[in-house]
């Protein structure tokens, strides 16, 4: 594995009863390694909230801020907010 390479991810919303009815996803990028995918999901899950996150597909590449932005581009017609997209038929990654 290079030293270069990102992590593109999928994240989504779930209760702290592991119910994923928030029809909600982020993609996004990060450093590299899964330490810093872990330090991510802990950022974006705010730990007084019973609302947390959970990454449900990662990819690491060597141009992910490319990779991102494509697939950002992609998606503007369900952008929400920012690097959330509605995915309201769970269709964004295969599970």
């Amino acid at each position: 594995m290079e030293d270069n390479h990102s992590i593109i991810y999928v994240m989504r919303h779930i209760d702290i009863g592991g119910n994923i009815d928030i029809p909600y996803k982020k993609v996004g990028i990060t450093g590299k390694g899964n330490a810093t995918l872990s330090s991510r999901l802990q950022q974006i899950s705010n730990t007084k909230s019973p609302i947390k996150a959970q990454y449900i597909a990662a990819w690491e590449h060597s141009d992910a801020r490319l990779v991102e932005n494509a697939i950002h581009s992609l998606l503007d017609d369900s952008r929400i907010e920012g690097e959330w997209f509605l995915d309201k038929e769970d269709t964004l990654v295969e599970q």
